[in-house]
């Protein structure tokens, strides 16, 4: 399976059709931590330096100190919400375990790559709103080349909140409603 989840591709196959989630479920660290942190790519770290250096050269001037704390908090929250969005992704798993996850988080991202403004406003107010892909992409770069400005930086902080805790709200219900299921009425 491609790795476009690399640390919740496993999840359907081994942690639900295979049952290997009750090995998560039974130690004593929160489930969510666990399989989420499962699996990795660290050399995909490489992305990120690339990023940041890219990100170097493209800047005309040099941004000041408040503008670099604000972008910063913006992409933890994108970061927030890239897992979370994941993390939902993967949700779906305890429903339907067929269900092939890399195609749904793929075309997600791809939509989430690119700054909102590309989009038309009812698109756009879908990526912003209901799906807050817009704090990806788009809230970091503008913090980034604007400045900061506290009418964005709140509402993007309580977005992340959100998409966070909806992520682990969908996992503890999954992960409680769905132990007993595994392969004798999966396959």
């Amino acid at each position: 399976m491609p790795s476009s989840i690399p640390n919740l591709s496993w999840f359907p196959e081994e942690g639900i059709r295979k049952g290997r989630l009750d090995t998560y479920l039974l130690q004593p660290a929160p489930t969510l931590f666990l399989a989420s942190l499962t699996r990795s790519t660290p050399l995909e770290l490489v992305q990120f330096v690339l990023g940041v250096v890219v990100i170097a050269l493209g800047i005309r001037q040099l941004p000041t100190p408040g503008t670099v704390v604000a972008w910063v908090v913006t992409l933890a929250a994108g970061l927030a919400v890239t897992w979370s969005m994941g993390v939902l992704l993967a949700c779906l798993a305890f429903w339907a375990p067929r269900l092939q996850l890399d195609i749904f988080y793929s075309s997600a991202w791809q939509l989430a790559r690119y700054p909102t403004d590309i989009y038309r406003r009812p698109l756009r107010a879908v990526l912003t709103y209901f799906f807050p892909l817009a704090l990806i992409a788009t809230v970091p770069t503008t913090t980034l080349l604007d400045g900061p400005r506290v009418l964005v930086l709140a509402p993007t902080v309580a977005g992340a909140a959100f998409s966070c805790l909806l992520a682990i709200g969908c996992w503890r219900l999954g992960s409680v409603a769905t132990p007993g299921r595994h392969l004798d009425s999966i396959s």
